[in-house]
C-alpha cells in the first residue's frame, strides 16, 4: 500500500528531481510520515517472534536503532530540500509512532 502511495520510495534517502518529488499525503502518509518504515519494524518484531529465539533480539535490536537513526535524518533531509514537506510535517506531526514520535 504504501508503495502504491509513493511512487518515489527508494533504499536511498534523495529528492528524485529528475522525476518531479512531490510530498505524498494521501494513504497511510495520513497517519505517519514514514509508513515504510513502521512496515519494516513491524516485520522484523514479526520475525523474531515467528524464530521463538531470544537470540534473534539482538540483531534486530541493532535494526531497529539503525531504522530509527535513518528516519530522523531522512525527515530532516526532507525537511530542508523538499517543497511543502515542512507544511505537510505540521499537519502530520509524528514520524513512526501516533501518539509519540
Amino acid at each position: 500500500m504504501v508503495i502504491k502511495e509513493n511512487t518515489y520510495s527508494s533504499r536511498i534517502v534523495e529528492i528524485q528531481k529528475d522525476r518531479g518529488h512531490e510530498v505524498i499525503t494521501t494513504g497511510p502518509y495520513k497517519i505517519v510520515r514514514h509508513p515504510m518504515n513502521v512496515a519494516v519494524i513491524f516485520l522484523y518484531i514479526c520475525h523474531c517472534l515467528a524464530l521463538g529465539s531470544l537470540f534473534s533480539l539482538i540483531p534486530c535490536v541493532g535494526a531497529l536503532v539503525t531504522i530509527l537513526i535513518r528516519t530522523h535524518y531522512e525527515d530532516n533531509m526532507l525537511l530542508s530540500e523538499l517543497n511543502g514537506y515542512k507544511e505537510y510535517s505540521s499537519k502530520t506531526r509524528y514520524r513512526l509512532i501516533p501518539g509519540m514520535w
